[in-house]
Order: structure tokens, then sequence, then C-alpha cells
């Protein structure tokens, strides 16, 4: 997972493929520097609990995905995952990850269409991830 802070014309947030994971393209209007870093190294984070399916299996569910903005997350967090088998919710700093709220919207639809492609990975090799964290 990447994140690219466009600058110049602006551009809507977007996810593109990429062979190695997706790419986040988010204008500099509508996240900060610091908050680029902080989603890139949470969206990479990600990766150890969801994956893409196989190209031979079917799709799965949709799985709400929420970028919510909050304003009271306690130092030295930007980033707050909550996620299960059910929903993904990244709690973003406000003052930190200087997130728009329309980027915020936009990212939450385009993650969450792109959801049954994923699935979530085996904890340990032998599980599923579970309702639970």
């Amino acid at each position: 997972m990447h994140v690219e802070r466009v600058s110049g014309r602006y551009i809507e947030p977007e996810i593109v493929d990429l062979d190695d994971g997706c790419l986040f393209r988010i204008h500099k209007r509508d996240v900060g520097e610091t908050g680029a870093a902080w989603l890139a190294q949470v969206l990479a984070g990600m990766t150890q609990w969801w994956g893409l399916r196989p190209s031979d299996s079917p799709l799965g569910p949709v799985v709400p995905v929420r970028f919510e903005r909050v304003n009271d997350l306690p130092e030295p967090f930007g980033i707050v995952v909550d996620h299960s088998s059910r929903f993904i919710t990244y709690a973003v700093d406000e003052k930190t990850v200087s997130l728009t709220q329309y980027a915020a919207d936009r990212l939450s639809r385009l993650a969450t269409e792109r959801t049954p492609r994923w699935q979530p990975l085996p904890r340990d090799g032998r599980e599923r991830l579970s309702d639970e964290h």
C-alpha cells in the first residue's frame, strides 16, 4: 500500500491497483504531509490482516470501510484502526492527519467498493480473522 500526495491541478482522491498492492492518490488540499505518511504506514500494516482473494475464487461480501475524522485521539496516535470481518474503521485525527471530510467520505466509498476482492487473512496459519480483532 502506498500513498501519494499530489500537487498541482486538483484531483479527486482515488485508489489505483498496483502489482504489489494499491496506491492511494490524494491531493495535498485533502491531506497533510504528515497525514499522508501516517496513512501509508497504517494501510501497509493492514496488509497483515487483509489480502486479495485468489483470482479464481468468488467475490466476498461487501465490508463497510469508514475513514472517520475525530479530534480526540490520545498522543501519539494519528490513526486508530478498528476492524473485524464485518467492518473496517479508521479513526483519523483531524489535526495530525489533516484529512478533509470530502476525502474521508470518498476514500470510505472507494475502499468499501473494493472489499469483495479482499479477504481476512489467517492470524496464525490456522484460523481466519473472526468478528473480534
